[in-house]
């Protein structure tokens, strides 16, 4: 009888324990990957902002031909708009995941993770700025130049609406475009690989400790 209780005391604590590191698991998953995209939030944005620029320079470049009159407070409207939606399809379409994958308790309070930062890579999916015949024709009939008035339009000065509205329907072909081959990308790339992260718990709450130093030569 006794033995049979034994058996039953061990397979009870043995079950409790285990759910107990589960729950630990997801506690230090939760803590770092928190922690980890606010340390990267920054560095993220700091790359949208510098790819932004060089967006501008090839909006600008490709979407206005040079004997085209257009008043610089078109161009400028039309291109923020532009950098604008494909960063927002960028930032959305490539965040940053971290792969937890080995957790090694050090201790009841301390514990070493190991992780993968991964995301996936849009550096195939073109910015859509050239674009053929039969994607030019689509974007006149939807905003309603003919193809025999369009040069004479854009040629001469004047016609702010008419031109407003051909390349708000321009870039937003172009958008589209973008989006759907960007969605179309699934794989994702390691980044970086196996890096470490120590996390002890406090209060009963785990935390990572020292991030900042680890990932130093990261943000450097």
């Amino acid at each position: 009888m006794k033995k049979l209780l034994f058996l039953i005391m061990m397979i009870i604590v043995g079950n409790t324990f285990t759910a107990g590191t589960q729950n630990e698991d997801m506690a230090i998953k939760r803590s770092l990957q928190s922690r980890l995209n606010s340390f990267f939030f920054t560095i993220v944005n700091e790359g949208i902002r510098d790819n932004e620029k060089n967006l501008e320079k090839e909006a600008y470049n490709k979407l206005f031909k040079k004997d085209y009159v257009i008043s610089n407070f078109l161009k400028r409207e039309i291109v923020e708009e532009y950098t604008r939606q494909i960063s927002r399809i960028i930032a959305d379409e490539t965040k940053l995941k971290f792969d937890v994958k080995q957790i090694d308790y050090l201790s009841e309070n301390e514990a070493e993770v190991i992780y993968d930062i991964k995301s996936k890579s849009l550096k195939n999916v073109p910015d859509m700025l050239d674009i053929d015949a039969e994607t030019e024709r689509r974007i006149l009939e939807k905003a309603k130049i003919s193809e025999d008035d369009f040069e004479e339009i854009m040629k001469k000065k004047g016609n702010e609406p008419i031109k407003r509205k051909y390349y708000n329907a321009a870039i937003q072909e172009r958008i589209n475009m973008f989006e759907k081959e960007a969605k179309k990308v699934t794989e994702e790339e390691v980044i970086l690989q196996n890096l470490q992260a120590l996390m002890v718990k406090v209060n009963g709450k785990w935390k990572s400790e020292n991030l900042e130093k680890a990932l130093k030569g990261i943000k450097d």
